[in-house]
């Protein structure tokens, strides 16, 4: 089963911000587990605290995501720092 990658308005300004490199990264990532969401190795934990939320951890940055049934909804993507604020 395969899910869209979907960036939400801040999510997408956020991702503006991170060095080019990273946000390569980032996105690659998350187009990873969108095409193989129960795959091993992704790094994906829910965040304490915000019910049906997930974190995907990519080096020093987060995205943070919730999944539904055909998509991967990134709500905010964030330095580790800030991410849980």
């Amino acid at each position: 089963m395969s899910l869209h990658v979907r960036f939400e308005r801040l999510a997408k300004k956020q991702l503006e911000d991170v060095p080019e490199a990273d946000r390569r990264r980032i996105i690659a990532r998350l187009e990873a587990y969108g095409a193989d969401p129960d795959g091993i190795g992704h790094d994906v934990k829910p965040v304490a605290g915000l019910a049906g939320m997930l974190r995907l951890r990519v080096g020093k940055w987060r995205a943070i995501f919730s999944r539904e049934e055909t998509t991967v909804r990134v709500e905010k993507v964030a330095h580790r720092r800030e991410a849980y604020r």
